[in-house]
């Protein structure tokens, strides 16, 4: 499909464009030829698509219909010749392909998250990057289409850019979303063009009556396969090591093989091996008894209130527990009603046999030295989110493929691959806290802190309600008076839009300690005595927060690259209007746009780089030189001495302890493999 880049439709402009793009190995997937075959069927009959591999001389269409990577020329061969055989140009063919591909989609049921991007066409084309940059974390060598929506007089003007250019398409997949989703019809009229961009001005009317019935396809396949087909319209290149050989016809092809996601066993199981009845954490507590010498009648939470840090320290490496991402976070794709219901709001039930501890009775790891993420979120959703994501987007199913999407950045960036995004560790409260037993429960809670501080770094899931949770304020402080503020990182991509934009920017303008939400009064006064212990005053305390949450917002917009307009330059503005002049500066010098072309060119001569790791790599470069200085300097200001000092002893204890666990492991390795070598014949 990428031949329909050029402005013509003959095979002469096709071969034109392969000249222009020989260092590059261009495939489509097999996808693309399914939906098209049932696309000829549906339309004209089956008897039409006999005619058409005839035309192309293929007797049997199965290797063409494989879900793998095929040349270009496969493609073109066929469209051209069902666009000759039909009597119509490859616009118009292209066109009614692209409607066609919509209703196939929504066919499949995907209706409602697409629901979710707007409530009106012009909603929904303002959020088309925001949906492009959350496929970008799943198809991590692909360049996604840009676009830019204004609005005049006469209607929306919208403007499309790619690689691979194919306005025809999305002409048709316009507006039959507009049909589809919002009840009107679309008028696409083009105003300008250029070699890789379109603009187009988009009218809306009252829709009319479907002259017909249009068929149900009878395929199925899930949202990955229509992602995957969909960004071989994007991709330039195909990375080598997912390639394989296959013979089709008379030409050897290399493909790409499909990687379905699937999801752990566990999450398919039964509700009674799911929800076990009764936790079974509480055996800890007998030990903790028995090494202090404690007796049974002993209050542990407040025996644990006034103990030193050490010893608060064991009892949390005693009690910690973690959770694989791959139990709690879903693909878009893949949410199930399993994996929904564990973040739904007043779901009570136990899911402590989800988790597993993080060290032994002796201090060790108990699961590797992989990182550990403490998770800060709020289960309620935002009083206003029905009407700023949509009623049919739920606030449970948003949370498990947010944090798929952050388990999959960070599985690129310290396990090598996206794919091992399933084995990111991450502690999760209503995994890791035994729910029913209030003794041990409260003693999780009293330990909150320690175990922010054994977890090597914290995402929040961050929505414009956030900042309003005196909980989620309160790991936010313990976070960052403790680690440094690159191990923060906040997950917004999701919910960050332009409706919900101005209320991001309020929640950190506005805050206010006093302000924030607790359902409990002596919650509220331990975490008000944590904030003096830490900052002396609630003053100093919100300003760092204010500091801290504008300088990781604009992080987080950075990150996106170039393909969202939103934010930057307001953040920036916030900053002066607080008074940090100094981050006002570091994010005006900031310059995504630039990095992200800078990536896709050299990404030109590295095809099979992940693209998003070698893009955040450069955000991530100006982060640690700009912003995080500023943020260390302002934590000095706003915290105690005696803290930070404390603080800097504490953060040396736990190093050299994860030191001498390395190295205790790695002597233990060491003396099996010599074992081993010794019991060999």
């Amino acid at each position: 499909l990428k031949a329909f880049s050029l402005f013509g439709s003959n095979w002469g402009s096709i071969r034109a464009l392969r000249g222009r793009r020989r260092s590059t190995r261009s495939t489509m997937h097999g996808l693309i030829h399914r939906v098209f075959k049932h696309f000829i069927i549906d339309e004209f009959g089956a008897q039409q698509w006999d005619v058409i591999l005839a035309n192309v001389g293929v007797s049997d269409d199965e290797p063409v219909l494989r879900l793998v990577q095929h040349k270009d020329e496969t493609t073109f061969a066929v469209i051209t010749a069902a666009t000759e055989s039909l009597g119509v140009s490859i616009d118009v063919g292209l066109e009614k392909f692209g409607s066609y591909f919509v209703r196939h989609i929504f066919c499949q049921g995907w209706k409602t998250m697409l629901r979710s991007m707007g409530h009106s066409l012009k909603d929904f084309l303002l959020n088309l990057n925001e949906l492009h940059h959350v496929l970008e974390h799943d198809y991590r060598t692909a360049t996604f289409p840009f676009f830019s929506v204004e609005e005049n007089p006469q209607g929306i003007l919208l403007t499309y850019r790619s690689n691979r250019f194919l306005p025809a398409l999305m002409v048709g997949i316009l507006k039959e979303v507009s049909a589809v989703l919002f009840n009107t019809r679309a008028e696409i009229l083009e105003v300008s063009r250029s070699e890789d961009s379109v603009t187009w001005q988009i009218k809306e009317f009252p829709a009319e009556p479907l002259s017909k019935e249009r068929p149900a396809s009878s395929m199925s396949f899930s949202f990955f396969h229509f992602h995957e087909a969909l960004t071989s319209c994007c991709r330039a290149a195909v990375p080598a090591e997912f390639c394989e050989e296959l013979v089709v016809g008379e030409e050897s092809l290399e493909e790409e093989s499909l990687d379905e996601q699937t999801l752990d066993e566990s999450l398919e199981c039964g509700a009674e091996a799911c929800y076990p009845s009764t936790p079974t954490c509480g055996g800890m507590i007998p030990r903790i008894q028995a090494k202090y010498n404690l007796k049974p009648e002993v209050d542990l939470c407040k025996w644990v209130r006034g103990e030193s840090f050490e010893t608060r320290l064991h009892i949390a490496q005693l009690l910690m527990r973690v959770v694989p991402a791959g139990k709690v976070a879903t693909p878009w794709e893949d949410v199930t009603s399993t994996s929904t219901s564990f973040w739904e709001q007043g779901n009570d039930r136990s899911y402590l046999q989800w988790s597993q501890r993080r060290y032994s009775s002796d201090g060790q790891l108990d699961v590797g030295d992989s990182p550990v993420m403490f998770l800060s979120h709020s289960w309620e959703a935002p009083a206003d989110w029905d009407e700023l994501i949509g009623q049919d987007c739920s606030y449970s199913e948003l949370k498990a493929a947010a944090l798929c999407t952050f388990a999959k950045n960070l599985a690129a960036q310290q396990l090598g691959s996206a794919s091992s995004w399933e084995e990111v560790l991450l502690w999760v409260d209503k995994c890791c806290i035994p729910q029913g037993q209030n003794d041990v429960l409260n003693l999780h809670i009293q330990l909150i802190e320690e175990f922010v501080q054994l977890c090597d770094g914290l995402v929040v899931m961050f929505t414009w309600t956030y900042l309003t949770r005196l909980w989620c304020v309160y790991e936010w402080a313990c976070f960052l008076v403790f680690h440094d503020p690159s191990d923060l990182i906040l997950s917004a991509d999701a919910v960050y839009r332009a409706s919900t934009e101005p209320r991001f920017l309020d929640a950190v303008r506005h805050f206010r300690v006093a302000s924030c939400q607790c359902s409990n009064d002596q919650d509220r006064e331990i975490l008000a005595k944590k904030i003096e212990e830490y900052y002396g005053d609630n003053e100093h305390f919100e300003r760092f927060l204010r500091f801290t949450a504008i300088a990781l917002v604009a992080r987080s917009l950075v990150l996106r690259g170039s393909r969202s307009e939103l934010g930057l330059n307001r953040w920036s503005a916030l900053a002066s209007e607080c008074g940090f002049d100094d981050l006002a500066n570091a994010i005006r010098a900031a310059e995504p746009a630039a990095w992200w072309k800078a990536t896709l060119a050299h990404q030109a001569s590295a095809s099979s780089q992940d693209m998003q790791v070698a893009f955040q790599e450069l955000g991530e470069a100006w982060f640690e030189a700009e912003v995080a200085p500023l943020i260390i300097k302002e934590k000095h200001t706003a915290t105690k001495f005696s803290i930070c000092s404390s603080m800097t002893l504490r953060k040396m204890s736990i190093s050299s302890q994860k030191s001498s666990r390395t190295l205790s492991s790695a002597s233990v390795s060491a003396s099996a493999r010599r074992r081993r070598r010794s019991q060999s014949p």
